[in-house]
């Protein structure tokens, strides 16, 4: 791998009191580094395993997954993920979601990333049903009513169509 800078092994950040934020980060840079140095799939999990150190090591034990499951490193993922990440229950997340209303400095593109963030958790049955959550929220945080009454005069409006009006 002549010319090629030689990447230190990224660490999964256990103290961080956001694990989910841990998680994501850790994920996206050991698997930058995988596909870097080209690791074999079969041999994936040693990396992993080597970037989280010794809690990482007594958790991929106690999952019990057996030496050809770990051949698979979305098994060793799902150990991980599992035990890190929180599942949010749904009714939380979907009530949260309807108490949402856009901030008084917020622009529009941050109100509509912070409802897909919040609706991501909700666990919506189709993409469908979820961009009709999200384009409720937006008629709801509409700061003039005439913006409300235009996004209402549409029978069939779209999430993309209700962003297209607000921003206009």
């Amino acid at each position: 791998m002549a010319g090629i800078p030689q990447i230190p092994l990224p660490y999964l950040d256990w103290d961080n009191p956001n694990k989910q934020k841990a998680f994501d980060e850790w994920n996206d840079f050991i698997s930058s580094y995988l596909t870097i140095n080209k690791i074999a799939k079969a041999e994936m999990w040693n990396y992993i395993l080597l970037s989280t150190g010794p809690k990482g090591r007594d958790l991929l034990l106690a999952s019990g997954i057996s030496e050809e499951g770990k051949k698979d490193p979305e098994n060793v993922w799902a150990v991980f993920k599992n035990h890190l990440i929180e599942k949010p229950n749904k009714w939380v997340q979907r009530i949260e979601l309807q108490s949402y209303i856009r901030k008084e400095n917020e622009t529009l593109e941050e109100f509509v990333l912070r409802l897909k963030t919040k609706a991501d958790k909700c666990n919506f049955s189709t993409t469908v049903v979820k961009e009709e959550r999200i384009t409720e929220q937006i008629i709801k945080g509409c700061r003039y009513q005439e913006e409300k009454k235009k996004l209402l005069g549409k029978t069939d409006l779209t999430m993309a169509q209700a962003i297209e009006i607000v921003k206009n």
